[in-house]
Parts: structure tokens; sequence; C-alpha cells
């Protein structure tokens, strides 16, 4: 917050990436973030997290738990009742995690992503 604060008060233009969003309340990131971003906020879920904590946390009984929350937070449900939230809001982007469950094409040409 204080890195993104500065960048804003200094004229930078800011993004924000929640990629991958790592709470159950990415609202209230969002409504954190969006007095200091010029710019976009884009939204992701996590990728493949239960195989990358398995190889980087092997046996961690805590990493598999929370994983496993993490998981269940960004099912399909939930991932489009944030859709439906901010599909009209023109400072959210959505990656591509979040593209494939919502049916939106990635657009062809570079530059134009929604």
């Amino acid at each position: 917050m204080d890195s993104v604060r500065l960048a804003f008060s200094k004229g930078f233009r800011t993004s924000i990436s929640c990629e991958p969003m790592l709470d159950g309340d990415i609202h209230a990131v969002v409504d954190a973030v969006r007095p200091f971003v010029s710019d976009t906020i884009w939204l992701g879920k996590a990728a493949r997290l239960r195989q990358r904590t398995a190889a980087n946390c092997p046996g961690d009984a805590t990493v598999r738990e929370r994983a496993n929350e993490l998981t269940h937070l960004q099912r399909d449900e939930t991932i489009m009742a944030l859709y439906y939230r901010y599909r009209e809001d023109e400072m959210i982007r959505w990656k591509d995690s979040i593209k494939e469950v919502a049916g939106i094409q990635r657009p062809i040409n570079r530059g134009l992503d929604v």
C-alpha cells in the first residue's frame, strides 16, 4: 500500500495485479487500492496451487490446508459472483484464469484486453 500510494502521489501511472487473489475478501483489497490506482486493477485466480504447494512445501499440512481453503474460495460460483459485481467497472481487468470461468474470449490483438 505504501508503494502504490507513493507512486500515485508522485504522478506515476499505477496499476495493481491481484493474481493470485490470496484471500476471500478481494472487495476490501479493491476498495483499499482504488483511490491510488490511475490505470487498472487486475484480478486472477491462483494457478495450479495444490501442485505448487506440494512441490514447494512437501508434507506441510498447514500449507496444504491453506491451499485447499484458497482453492475453495476461488471456486467457479465465487468467481462468477466476483465477475458480475465488477463486470461494468472500467478499472477492473480479468486475468485468463477468470476469463476462462466467465466465458470471456481473449482479444486477438495485444493491448485490447478487458
